[in-house]
């Protein structure tokens, strides 16, 4: 059977209380909420052999609803040459490099395969870490309206969006959280941009979350938690306790960082092992230098006697990087009665004890491996005010002769 080769534009509203199929008017306006312009045609056939209608929504603006219309006739006429059918036009070449994105779904595509590009070989360039979450963030834009025209996406398609995030399960059948929808609208805002359409930097701006609360560990849990723990158990711990690296810097971490010499830590980059710190910017990207306790160094010369220098530090049991310390953290806490367990509270444990101690607040940033002042000032700023020694000192200070 010969395809219809008429393709028609309708408006998609309510009318006397039903939703109803219209045809357009001639010169088409920008509809309000709730009603779209649809673009019908009549392709293939069904079971029984009539002629099957196609339908696609193409959004609420007439000048993309035009175009679009434009875009399906092309594809669908065909010429007519000395009484013939010529053969079909060749389908749009959207993969192609030089295509531009016509579809959100598109827009995704060529944006991740850019941004695999620029990841380096070495652990440089952009972040494996960073595409990987890219993909993840950006499947959520592609679920709610991959097959959009890119011209269709406006002000009101993020609004529509954000419910979207907002009514989002994760595997456990709970809410995503008010931080990872806010990521997510952020990396489709920034696709956006990229293609030079900045509706999205409202309905982002209109969104917010709590920012999680991280406290130090007290000396009792620090207690309870070293008491629980078998000997490399508590070298492992320790180790987060007295460095405060970052999981992935002390998973990677080798024996020639420990320079026993000096009783100092390097923490630094390892090309080879495809690793490199997160401040990749300045002074950050050479490394840091952390002086360990004294009784602590050497326990570690003991450990290493028999390794060598390009040795894991801690390695998993088939000699390579470890990627369970939270999962085995999370064991260890639960012989010694703990409620919870978190990597991150090392380095806020860390952090506080050393500006407890009379460290400066820039020292501890460099320790801390942070590019920013405000960062180290966050891990210092919320339960340092309510110490003792803070305590005592407003209440001998001028101000608390107006209280």
């Amino acid at each position: 059977m010969t395809k219809n080769r008429r393709v028609s534009l309708y408006v998609y509203s309510k009318v006397g209380g039903s939703w109803k199929y219209r045809p357009s008017p001639n010169r088409p306006k920008n509809l309000p909420d709730g009603s779209s312009f649809v673009i019908m045609w009549y392709e293939g056939e069904d079971a029984n052999g009539k002629a099957r209608k196609r339908l696609l929504n193409v959004g609420r603006s007439a000048d993309v609803a035009k175009i679009e219309l434009q875009r399906r006739k092309a594809g669908l006429l065909t010429r007519i040459v000395e009484g013939k059918e010529a053969p079909e036009p060749e389908p749009d070449t959207l993969d192609t490099p030089n295509a531009p994105a016509t579809t959100v779904q598109d827009a995704v595509k060529k944006y991740l395969e850019e941004c695999e590009d620029r990841c380096g070989q070495d652990g440089y360039g952009f972040s494996t870490n960073s595409l990987k979450a890219y993909k993840n963030r950006l499947s959520f834009l592609i679920q709610f309206g991959g097959d959009t025209p890119l011209a269709a996406v406006d002000e009101q398609f993020f609004k529509n969006y954000r419910k979207f995030l907002r009514e989002c399960k994760k595997k456990d059948g709970k809410p995503i959280g008010d931080r990872h929808a806010h990521n997510v609208m952020a990396t489709a805002s920034g696709l956006m941009l990229d293609n030079k359409n900045m509706s999205g930097k409202k309905v982002l701006s209109q969104m917010s979350y709590a920012e999680k609360e991280c406290c130090p560990y007290t000396v009792e849990e620090l207690r309870a938690f070293f008491a629980a723990c078998s000997v490399r158990e508590a070298l492992v711990y320790k180790f987060f306790l007295f460095s405060g690296g970052r999981e992935g810097e002390i998973a990677n971490m080798e024996v020639r960082d420990l320079l026993f010499a000096d009783g100092v830590l390097w923490i630094r980059s390892k090309r080879d092992r495809s690793f490199r710190l997160k401040g990749k910017k300045g002074r950050a990207s050479l490394g840091r230098k952390i002086p360990l306790p004294s009784a602590f160094m050497h326990q570690l010369e003991v450990y290493c006697k028999e390794k060598g220098e390009r040795d894991l530090l801690f390695p998993n049991s088939q000699g390579g990087m470890e990627g369970h310390f939270l999962r085995k953290g999370k064991i260890i806490a639960k012989r010694a009665g703990l409620n919870g367990f978190e990597l991150h509270r090392w380095r806020k444990t860390f952090a506080t004890q050393l500006h407890e101690s009379g460290v400066s607040v820039r020292k501890i940033q460099s320790y801390l491996g942070h590019t920013k002042l405000d960062v180290t000032l966050i891990y210092l700023g919320v339960s340092d005010a309510a110490d003792e020694a803070s305590q005592e000192q407003i209440n001998n200070s001028t101000l608390a002769a107006f209280a």
